[in-house]
């Protein structure tokens, strides 16, 4: 999973934004199914 290194990295890039909140939705998501 990108954005950020750690589980805190990537909570704050997807607090900064709803596009970016998406995005790492859509990471996650992908990798679990």
């Amino acid at each position: 999973v990108s954005y950020g290194e750690d589980i805190m990295s990537r909570l704050n890039f997807a607090m900064q934004s709803q596009d970016n909140a998406n995005k790492i939705q859509k990471v996650v998501l992908s990798k679990l199914y």
